[in-house]
């Protein structure tokens, strides 16, 4: 059933949150190391803005 489902929240999300969350997934798959979140968050913020 599945797939791809668009609704509210998943129509919402801009190509570079989109392109983050990818990223994130990612790396969590492939680093078997404890990610900070805020850390990573407070970097992406800071990128966007820049």
């Amino acid at each position: 059933m599945g797939g791809c489902v668009l609704d509210d929240f998943r129509t919402s999300l801009t190509p570079k949150k989109v392109e983050a969350l990818v990223c994130t997934n990612d790396w969590l798959r492939t680093y078997h190391t404890p990610l900070v979140i805020e850390e990573n968050l407070l970097l992406l913020e800071e990128k966007e803005e820049g």
